[in-house]
């Protein structure tokens, strides 16, 4: 079991050493300012503050940032460019004597060697930007050669910034790896200009402040000088004296606030130095250095300048982010690279592209998250759009997910966008199309089947309310029932009644007294058409039929109403036919007799002539006057 331990401990060493394990090792403090800074990235691959347009004095920053992290600043594309296909694809010259660089253009050209270092990319020093000129010589041109110290002045006595510019002039050569008289001369200056209190202006006569002393600290240590020279100690010593109650540090004495750019370099100075900027030895009561900066780091990644208050938070997110990586200038890329997502990411998303719906309501879900250890997810700036049309609104939103039901969609294709931002201001939009068939019911309804063979004749069938449309039956067969379809303008169905008294009933066709012409036209009285009284009702207008309100239903056609009178008349038939024959036995019961009426002749002779009998045998007609 013993033997196994070795084993073991170089897999668990090999394991740390891996990218995977960096990446899962790195503080989320470093993720969180590389998540700020994709944000800030441009299409042209540098970065700036607000504008859209990369800034050359800031990108260089940037770089080193980014390297700082243990990530290649040459992998960070977008659109194709990355930072350093930025600086070489511009006018560096052009950007050295720009306002934006503070007209300091050696300290531009000392910042631009420290990237391409950073970067991995040394070679480039020499042949840099669109005209492929040599930063070294270009630096190197700025240089006093009475005494070898750097100044952005070309007349005079060349002490505007010269402290300033001597710094950054001996952290590029050591980044260039340039040796010799030049950087020994730069060098032995710079320690000449060592105040009393043991800090460094930013030129001779200036008054000493923290960042330009503990900068000071990392060139001369980067130009040989040993940590524990007197020149380092006193300098540290000031930075103690220096620093505030809450372990932060200002920039000059009478400043009332700690600075995080001011807290950052006196780190990297303590760090180069030696030191150890998170331990007791720097502490004010629980707080320290380290601690002091990391509280500074808002949620977006950025750095506030002090507590409360951010200024030029791109730039004071580098410089912190140096620091707290602990590397010190110049450094050039970690041989165990990382590049690890920035973006958010789904980690589900529907209704799923091409998915289709027979429903017109349709829940949108989503889950996601941010890159492994970023910012995380802002809620108030995710946004949904649905065909176009911002509807955030509605919906149910939060850092993780988000659900939205939608309503009344039409049938078609249809689309969902969702668009997921991190506190830094990266993010990511995904689209789905989806697809809402819903079957539409028909207007009318359906053609009737044909009518089946037979021999023996049915009686025909009288449809109730038909749809305003819809096919047409088909034939019906030999012998079978035959359907009566009512015509496509309405008409009033009325029932005949037998009426003893004499009340007038209409006739189905033609005239009748009181009717004249009905149903081919005219209008009847609704008291004569519903004899129960009420009026044709619209709604059966739809039905080419009208029907009486309040009068129940009444759907018979023609055919219908005329048989219906037919069979109406036959008691007034009988009743004709019963008294005619009364009448004609009480004739034939007189004249059995021989009795002679009054006025002349018997009953059969008055009979007889009425037929138009008498005068063809004879008979002579009865007096004037007979009844």
């Amino acid at each position: 079991m013993r033997k196994l331990w070795p084993a073991v401990a170089l897999a668990v060493c090999i394991g740390l050493l891996s990218p995977t394990a960096a990446l899962a090792a790195r503080p989320k403090t470093w993720t969180h300012s590389l998540d700020y800074f994709h944000a800030r990235q441009r299409q042209s691959g540098g970065f700036s503050e607000s504008s859209q347009t990369s800034d050359a004095n800031i990108t260089p920053w940037v770089i080193l940032a980014i390297s700082a992290t243990r990530e290649n600043p040459s992998q960070w594309k977008l659109g194709g460019a990355s930072p350093v296909s930025y600086l070489q694809g511009i006018d560096l010259e052009a950007a050295a004597a720009s306002t934006g660089t503070q007209a300091n253009a050696p300290s531009f050209y000392a910042k631009c060697i420290l990237a391409y270092k950073a970067s991995g990319r040394p070679d480039l020093v020499y042949s840099a930007g669109s005209k492929h000129i040599d930063l070294v010589a270009k630096l190197n041109s700025y240089r006093y050669s009475v005494d070898g110290h750097y100044s952005p002045s070309t007349s005079g006595s060349h002490a505007f910034a010269a402290t300033n510019t001597t710094i950054w002039a001996i952290l590029a050569l050591k980044a260039a790896g340039e040796t010799g008289t030049y950087m020994d001369e730069a060098v032995t200056w710079l320690r000449n200009q060592q105040s009393a209190n043991g800090g460094w202006g930013s030129q001779s006569g200036a008054e000493e402040d923290v960042d330009d002393t503990a900068a000071a600290v990392q060139a001369l240590i980067a130009g040989g000088v040993t940590p524990g020279a007197a020149v380092i100690s006193d300098a540290l010593t000031f930075l103690h004296n220096r620093q505030r109650s809450d372990a932060g540090f200002p920039s000059l004495a009478g400043d009332g606030h700690s600075y995080a750019e001011s807290t950052a370099w006196a780190i990297q100075a303590i760090t180069a130095s030696g030191g150890d900027p998170g331990s007791a030895a720097w502490a004010k009561g629980s707080a320290t250095p380290v601690s002091f900066l990391t509280a500074r780091q808002l949620k977006s990644g950025a750095y506030e300048h002090r507590s409360g208050v951010l200024a030029n938070s791109l730039m004071t997110t580098t410089q912190a982010t140096i620091a707290i990586t602990g590397r010190i200038f110049p450094f050039g890329m970690a041989s165990d690279t990382v590049h690890s997502s920035y973006k958010p990411v789904f980690a589900s998303f529907k209704p799923a592209g091409g998915a289709r719906f027979t429903t017109h309501d349709v829940t949108v879900t989503a889950r996601y998250h941010d890159n492994s250890g970023g910012t995380g997810i802002k809620a108030s700036a995710v946004r949904v759009v649905v065909d176009g049309k911002n509807r955030t609104g509605p919906a149910s939103v939060s850092s993780s997910g988000l659900t939205l039901k939608l309503t009344g969609l039409g049938n078609g294709s249809h689309s969902v966008t969702i668009k997921l931002v991190d506190r830094a201001g990266n993010t990511l939009s995904k689209t789905h199309e989806f697809t809402v068939s819903v079957p539409t019911p028909p207007h009318g309804g359906g053609g009737g089947g044909g009518g089946g063979g037979g021999s023996t004749p049915t009686p025909p069938v009288y449809p109730t309310a038909q749809p305003t449309s819809g096919g047409g039956g088909g034939g019906g067969g030999g012998g079978g029932p035959t359907i009566i379809t009512p015509s496509s303008t309405p008409f009033a169905t009325m029932t005949p009644t037998y009426d003893p008294y004499g009340t007038t009933t209409p006739y189905p066709y033609g005239s009748s007294p009181g009717v004249s012409g009905y149903p081919l036209g005219d209008t009847a009285s609704p008291g004569a058409l519903y004899p129960g009284g009420g009026s044709p009702s619209p709604a059966a207008s739809t039905s080419g039929q009208l029907q009486p309100s309040g009068g129940g239903d009444r759907h018979i056609p023609m055919a219908g109403l005329l048989g219906g009178a037919l069979v109406a008349l036959i008691p007034i038939g009988a009743a004709g036919s019963f008294l005619m024959r009364k009448r004609l036995l009480t004739t034939l019961s007189g004249a059995g007799h021989g009795k002679v009426l009054p006025g002349g002749g018997s009953s059969w002779q008055r009979f007889r002539h009425r037929l138009g009998l008498g005068a063809r045998h004879g008979a002579a007609p009865p007096a004037d006057g007979a009844a």
